[in-house]
């Protein structure tokens, strides 16, 4: 249950490759995806959590780090790097990011748990004039997962482009 929650939040909110594996960036704006994301790290597979908030660049966030109970705050946890393993998110540039096969084949009820978190991250709903669905990224490949699957749960959905700085 708790991959359902944290692939999502790895693939919008995470990094996955360079130096911070494993590392959770949160806006400051965002304090239940952020208490959300510390207590599945520290559930899953005992692990623990370091935290760093930054407000370097003109913007305030925090990064959240799982680590190792008994290491150093530079132990990255095993027990999340084997997760990423598992639906291979480890290396992934942010404009290489997928989504997980195993997605594909998660029951609707899941699925939607699964869209949810994707959307806690890099999305956005609007309700007002009318209802706007939303979900941004640097990936082609993943967004087009992201449209393939808002059509399996009945939500109209189209894909939009604009130049990226992501590299």
């Amino acid at each position: 249950a708790n991959d359902l929650e944290l692939v999502p939040l790895l693939l919008g909110d995470g990094s996955t490759s360079g130096t911070n594996k494993g590392v959770m960036t949160v806006g400051k704006a965002a304090p239940v995806t952020k208490s959300r994301i510390e207590e599945l790290f520290r559930t899953y597979a005992n692990t623990g959590v370091q935290e760093v908030f930054d407000v370097s660049g003109g913007s305030q966030r925090w990064h959240i780090k799982p680590t190792e109970l008994g290491g150093s705050n530079n132990t990255y946890s095993r027990a999340v790097w084997s997760m990423c393993q598992t639906y291979g998110l480890n290396g992934i540039a942010c404009k290489f990011k997928k989504l997980p096969d195993q997605v594909y084949s998660l029951p609707n009820k899941q699925l939607a748990i699964f869209v949810s978190r994707l959307i806690d991250t890099d999305g956005w709903i609007c309700l007002a004039n009318t209802a706007e669905i939303g979900y941004s990224t640097a990936s082609k490949e993943l967004a087009d997962g992201v449209v393939a699957l808002f059509l399996r749960l009945g939500v109209a959905a189209e894909l939009k482009s604009k130049t990226s700085t992501c590299k």
